[in-house]
């Protein structure tokens, strides 16, 4: 219990410091965001240029790739984890607003607010406890069960990093809902249409 108490007197004095520096981080962490949304694409291609040349070795040559399953399941964290704060800040993720859209503009803004706020919390949960796990896996030396045998860790470290990403923009999503005004100088920062190759 006191390691929880730990945590979330950590994330108060950390919550602070990003608002303060609330206009930079955004920028930032677009930037980082896109950064890893690219890095999940590639990660897709690399992945289905594997399994296509696994198959086809199989099969035509019969010569599979040792390690193909493994390797493949070991990149599938960093597909979904990696994108998964792009699509936050996109709002891209599957929402039920039925209810929701039926309130008045004051009662959607709050229930939004502590949607983002349960968010932040069981984000950042989750990414510190997947950060543990992997910190685990890394000094067991864990690797996987058939060779060629392949360290999990890394694996295991990206579910916490792309957690912290999705965790940080929930908070400065929620900093602007919270305070509109930061909105206006968001949106000077950082117009709708910027993106990494602007």
């Amino acid at each position: 219990m006191t390691e929880l108490y730990t945590l979330l007197g950590g994330l108060l004095l950390m919550g602070l410091v990003i608002a303060v520096l609330r206009h930079w981080l955004d920028v930032a962490v677009s930037w980082v965001e896109q950064a890893f949304n690219l890095v999940a694409l590639a990660f897709v291609l690399f992945i289905m240029a594997f399994v296509t040349a696994e198959i086809g070795g199989r099969y035509l040559f019969n010569t599979p790739i040792p390690g193909h399953l493994e390797l493949s399941e070991l990149f599938m964290p960093a597909i979904v984890f990696l994108a998964m704060a792009y699509t936050q800040a996109t709002d891209g993720h599957i929402r039920l607003t039925i209810l929701v859209e039926r309130f008045s503009p004051g009662w959607q803004r709050l229930t939004e607010l502590v949607v983002l706020l349960l968010s932040l919390l069981a984000l950042t949960l989750l990414a510190y406890y997947s950060g543990k796990i992997a910190y685990s896996k890394y000094l067991g030396g864990d690797v996987t069960m058939s060779p060629p045998y392949f360290a999990i860790w890394p694996s295991s470290a990206l579910v916490s990093v792309g957690l912290w990403l999705t965790a940080l923009r929930v908070y400065l999503q929620l900093l602007h809902l919270a305070i509109p005004q930061w909105r206006i100088i968001r949106e000077e920062i950082r117009p709708a249409s910027h993106n990494l190759w602007d």
